[in-house]
């Protein structure tokens, strides 16, 4: 099947493994292994929102951090701000079409990078699961992934 967009944007984890070298290995939690699996099926690239390191391919080099976007110490929102912007440019997020990208950020993180990149190119973004409760979500996803590109599954 086809892939629907061509970028994904999804949240960075609060579970890391201290012995990560690049987001896959890093980023450990259910949730993010499967946002990361329904994105990579649906979305030509995948970029993950970092409270540290801003934009990441899924193979750029990375180092274990604590940081979390909602707890973020004012010196640690400017850096992250700072690392947001040089990725932005970096990542050339801005040069792809609007209607092809799906963001699974969460609130604070998608509002931090449309304050960025501009509202009108934000409000352009694929949310589909924006309002749906963490839980709620994951459950989405995770039987979304199940049947993708298949065809003439029965319904339970």
């Amino acid at each position: 099947m086809a892939r629907t967009y061509d970028l994904a944007l999804i949240p960075c984890t609060k579970m890391k493994n201290p012995m990560g070298v690049t987001p896959v290995s890093l980023y450990r939690s259910s949730p993010f292994s499967i946002t990361m699996r329904h994105a990579q099926q649906r979305c030509g690239r995948v970029l993950i929102m970092s409270a540290k390191y801003g934009l990441l391919d899924l193979t750029d080099r990375v180092a274990y951090y604590d940081w979390f976007i909602a707890t973020l110490t004012e010196e640690q929102r400017v850096a992250m701000l700072a690392e947001l912007r040089v990725s932005i440019e970096a990542k050339r997020i801005l040069n792809y079409e609007p209607p092809r990208v799906l963001s699974y950020l969460p609130a604070l993180y998608f509002q931090t990078l449309a304050e960025l990149t501009g509202w009108q190119w934000a409000m352009t973004v694929h949310r589909p699961y924006k309002t749906l409760p963490s839980l709620t979500m994951m459950k989405v996803l995770a039987n979304e992934t199940k049947g993708f590109g298949t065809t003439g599954l029965a319904r339970r």
